[in-house]
């Protein structure tokens, strides 16, 4: 097993991706295993397989616009399985 990831060791992965080498040229010159190398550059974010988390923003209701149109809506006449149960519950 290699060492930890140091400062260096990430700065030398950064150039040498950026140079445009391989996963498997970086790992033989750093002694790593390809996926190690393809690992520590997707968590340092310099692949391009790194999903950037898009901003989400909640959609905005009008609350007084709803509650309004709410109240303004007709009332419906009640079922027979409605005044059934409203008979039985005392309403």
């Amino acid at each position: 097993m290699a060492g930890r990831w140091t400062k260096e060791l990430d700065d030398a992965l950064t150039t040498m991706h950026g140079a445009g080498m391989t996963a498997k040229e970086i790992g033989s010159i750093m002694d790593r295993t390809s996926g190690a190398i393809g690992q520590r550059a997707f968590n340092l974010g310099i692949t391009k397989k790194r999903r950037v988390a898009l901003p989400i923003h909640p959609p905005v209701y009008d609350v007084i616009n709803v509650i309004t149109s709410e109240a303004n809506m007709p009332q419906h006449e009640p079922t027979l399985l409605e005044r059934m149960f409203s008979k039985l519950l005392g309403r």
